[in-house]
């Protein structure tokens, strides 16, 4: 009987979709599945992420770009998975949160993590002061990389093998390659991230040497989009809270494809949660917001890691 890890093999090279990517393609999908398929636990130890989180979804992506490399005769040495922005154990923000919330902490069920600045944070903890902005400010290149995305599009590839084209005399052909998409969003919206799960990692990939802990998030989120709803007035915009969905962009989606709550795959690590307002009208036209919530004491706690770090 084969292995799990030999069936994947097997299947891939039934049904190879990425032989028409460029190796150097090839390459950043490597970087952004590594990325993924490991993890920094609670303890600051590098390992695999369980594969029964995900149905061993990371792990079967990571056999197939292994396998792809393989047929290519690219070594996993030239890929350089160091880029992928996974941190060392050893880096001294994945540290100092360990040693911040202990190698056995986790968090409560139902809560979420607001990562930031200390700067900012303390005072978003003692006064509820937050900055609202549009999800265009994003795409600003001096944001680091986990932060950095176009948030008012996704590409996307199908297969070409899979892709049937209807000319215009009626005769079927083949599309030379896989076949690109973009999806445009219509307009801009405001975004507010959390984290919907720990790991000592977020503190490096973000460089933020704070957080706060909300655990009652029904008050936190009631108290939020009542202090936004009173910064837009009579401006119409529909509120919702939702995790993130990660689209894998090799995935031949058929679906359609709600801009504000999609994201590349590559960073699925983030868990992230967000609060989003979307106008009934659509615009680009936005501009950033504060808005004050007040003490968030009774249903939060604020972490600081060590003041080193700067």
């Amino acid at each position: 009987m084969k292995r799990r890890y030999e069936r994947w093999q097997h299947d891939y090279r039934q049904r190879r979709y990425m032989k028409n990517l460029t190796d150097e393609a090839v390459k950043d999908r490597t970087r952004h599945v590594f990325n993924n398929a490991s993890e920094v636990t609670a303890e600051g130890r590098v390992s695999l992420r369980n594969p029964s989180v995900d149905d061993g979804f990371w792990l079967r992506r990571w056999t197939e770009v292994l396998e792809e490399l393989r047929i290519r005769n690219i070594g996993i040495d030239t890929v350089g998975v160091r880029r992928s922005g996974f941190p060392s154990p050893n880096n001294h923000y994945v540290a100092s949160a360990v040693e911040t919330f202990g190698s056995d902490w986790r968090m409560p069920e139902g809560s979420i993590l607001k990562l930031g600045s200390r700067e900012f944070l303390r005072p978003a903890f003692t006064d509820g002061i937050f900055r609202v902005a549009p999800a265009s400010t994003y795409r600003d290149p001096s944001l680091n990389a986990a932060i950095l995305d176009n948030e008012l599009d996704f590409a996307y590839q199908m297969f070409g093998d899979e892709v049937e084209i209807t000319l215009p005399n009626g005769r079927k052909t083949k599309p030379i390659g896989d076949v690109e998409w973009r999806v445009q969003g219509l307009t801009n919206y405001y975004v507010q991230c959390f984290a919907g799960a720990y790991s000592p990692r977020l503190f490096a990939d973000f460089k933020y040497d704070s957080a706060i802990l909300i655990e009652d998030t029904d008050a936190f989120f009631s108290l939020l989009s009542s202090a936004v709803d009173r910064k837009l007035g009579e401006q119409g915009f529909t509120y919702l809270v939702t995790p993130v969905e990660y689209v894998d962009p090799l995935a031949n989606v058929e679906k359609d494809l709600l801009i504000p709550v999609i994201k590349h795959f590559k960073y699925a690590y983030q868990s992230e949660i967000r609060a989003l307002w979307v106008p009934d009208s659509p615009t680009m036209e936005l501009e950033a917001l504060t808005v004050e919530l007040g003490d968030m004491s009774e249903y939060a706690k604020y972490f600081s890691l060590a003041e080193d770090l700067k």
